[in-house]
């Protein structure tokens, strides 16, 4: 049976050179023999165009109806954010906490699912047609991003892909820097670094690009540039990578008198900062931005900016209902601004002078 695009899964086999079996393994995420194979299908599924016939997609090994109105919406994600959600950490729960009281205002239900961060698989509620659109939170490889937008309405929860046609809902990450960035500038500071790690999430991008560019509306040049480069952490590496930082910081001449960065890194600064005798902020002050739950019980309570991080998760909801209410409506992508939590972190410079020096 041809599809729409014009072609039907025996050409997509042909194609990439597997059997018409293993093609629809990959499509109903059974028995995939290799993750190179499974690969290979899907990339010919997006390079054809190739969508399966609704009402002979497989579930459980039978055949059925599709059923086009499930008042269900997906929430698919990675393991390490949902984790995150279940231990209430203040911000992928409360993205979750958004999208539930938007699903019950228009009688909605929200079903869960998580996989690997670079897995190809499609999740089991897509595959068996339990949802009737999907809130995809977590970085994703290309193909399974594309694919998941051939089958379903799609809204992308802090992630966000021009080139693709399916909306999204991101933080207001320039804005924060900006305004973070004039309160520490309101209080004398120049002299300001920030800490930001090599990653794949737009939103260190964006806070690094937004770092800099605050300096140029300024004209004043970044004192020492490569404090504020991006570093290459992961969990394993993250307490001795932000001691190096801290031990550089305070080597640099003339020292930086404001540090800027996420709440994550921001509270080890803190205790890494005091361990070596610099007082937080009568030495140097001291920024987040997430104001995750920890932010008001670090000593001292750290100045954050803050998102109403529920807010982003209704609104991603509220996105994907209009979009299954109206298949016509275009792609729409929306920022969150949040506000400045001002806390014990920050400190004026004394008047005396705009710098103060290195120890």
């Amino acid at each position: 049976m041809k599809t729409r695009s014009g072609c039907n899964i025996h050409d997509v086999a042909k194609k990439a050179r597997v059997s018409v079996a293993t093609v629809s393994r990959v499509l109903n995420n059974n028995s995939i023999p290799t993750a190179a194979t499974r690969e290979r299908v899907l990339q010919t599924v997006q390079k054809l165009n190739y969508r399966p016939h609704p009402a002979f997609r497989r579930s459980n090994g039978a055949n059925r109806l599709a059923r086009s109105d499930t008042r269900t919406l997906g929430y698919f994600t990675v393991h390490e954010y949902l984790e995150k959600a279940r231990r209430d950490d203040g911000y992928y729960s409360r993205v979750l906490t958004g999208i539930q009281q938007a699903a019950q205002q228009h009688s909605y239900h929200v079903m869960i699912e998580s996989t690997a961060s670079q897995s190809l698989h499609l999740g089991r509620m897509v595959s068996d047609e339990r949802v009737d659109g999907l809130l995809v939170e977590g970085t994703f490889p290309e193909v399974l991003r594309k694919l998941l937008i051939q089958r379903l309405p799609i809204v992308f929860i802090n992630r966000y892909y021009p080139e693709l046609p399916a909306s999204s809902v991101m933080p207001n990450i320039s804005s924060g820097v900006f305004e973070l960035l004039e309160y520490l500038w309101s209080l004398g500071h120049r002299n300001i670094a920030t800490f930001q790690p090599i990653d794949t999430k737009i939103h260190h991008r964006l806070y690094l690009n937004a770092f800099k560019d605050f300096f140029l509306q300024k004209n004043t040049l970044i004192t020492h540039p490569r404090l504020s480069e991006l570093r290459s952490i992961d969990p394993g590496t993250h307490q001795q990578v932000l001691l190096d930082y801290a031990q550089e910081a305070l080597s640099a001449q003339p020292r930086p008198t404001a540090i800027v960065t996420w709440n994550v890194y921001a509270s080890t600064l803190i205790t890494t900062l005091q361990e070596r005798g610099i007082r937080v902020p009568q030495d140097i002050s001291l920024i987040g931005m997430d104001d995750t739950v920890d932010a008001g019980l670090t000593m001292p309570p750290l100045t954050s900016y803050h998102f109403p991080v529920d807010e982003i998760g209704f609104s991603a909801a509220e996105l994907l209902i209009r979009k299954l209410q109206n298949p016509d409506r275009p792609p729409h992508h929306i920022t969150v601004n949040g506000q400045l939590i001002r806390r014990a972190s920050c400190e004026a410079l004394p008047k005396s002078g705009p710098e103060r020096p290195g120890n």
